[in-house]
């Protein structure tokens, strides 16, 4: 059984408190590192965080870096992001290489 309370106030996001068999789910995804918590607020769910992330349980495997982090570096400093730079090179690469299969034969040698 599945017991969903929201409240909703203007302005406020919605809070929902989900239980299953007498487990919360909210803490139950944070704690296996499947949810996030909000950063700067003071909820319980810290902890759980804290623990996923020493376990590196969930996303927190693999140097996982939450957005609210790499989202502020990259828009304070654009160039320490190497993902549009990759992505550039490899759409170079795939561009020169289908330029060089449209090649006659004699001007590839």
């Amino acid at each position: 059984m599945i017991f969903v309370n929201l409240s909703w106030t203007e302005g406020t996001p919605e809070n929902a408190s989900c239980w299953v068999n007498g487990e919360n789910l909210n803490s139950w995804l944070v704690r296996r590192g499947w949810a996030l918590v909000k950063k700067g607020s003071e909820n319980h769910f810290h902890g759980q965080e804290r623990l996923a992330i020493n376990d590196q349980a969930g996303l927190w495997r693999g140097g996982f870096i939450p957005p609210d982090e790499w989202r502020v570096d990259k828009l304070m400093n654009p160039d320490s992001c190497g993902v549009c730079t990759l992505r550039h090179q490899s759409f170079q690469r795939n561009r020169n290489s289908l330029k060089e299969m449209e090649k006659p034969e004699k001007s590839r040698d």
